[in-house]
């Protein structure tokens, strides 16, 4: 939700409903009606004519370390079709000294389960 201010859309796309349940119910609360969110398997996004060369950037937060190879690939795949050409993609991986990962052991942000 932090970045809400900083951009003019966003969109948070997560395989768990419950997880887009929260974070819709958190941008609703805040007020932030530049925020879109929606369960998709992230394959499955790539292959979404309504994402296709959408994106200026891509976010995959906590995803490579636990995706077997062909898997990431699969990812990576699905990711690049829905970037913009010269669009970025920001790949994080888990680390427990990361900002992220410290909110999450304070419980300031949803923990994975």
């Amino acid at each position: 939700m932090a970045i809400a201010g900083k951009i003019q859309q966003g969109v948070g796309i997560d395989v768990s409903e419950y997880a887009i349940a929260r974070a819709s119910e958190s941008a609703d609360k805040a007020g932030l009606s530049n925020l879109e969110f929606n369960t998709y398997y992230i394959i499955q996004l790539g292959e979404a004519e309504d994402y296709r060369s959408r994106f200026d950037k891509v976010l995959m937060m906590d995803i490579s370390e636990h995706s077997y190879d062909d898997t990431l690939l699969k990812f990576l795949n699905s990711a690049k079709s829905i970037l913009k050409p010269g669009g970025s993609l920001i790949l994080h991986t888990s680390n427990a000294n990361y900002y992220l990962e410290r909110m999450k052991a304070r419980n300031f942000i949803l923990k994975q389960f």
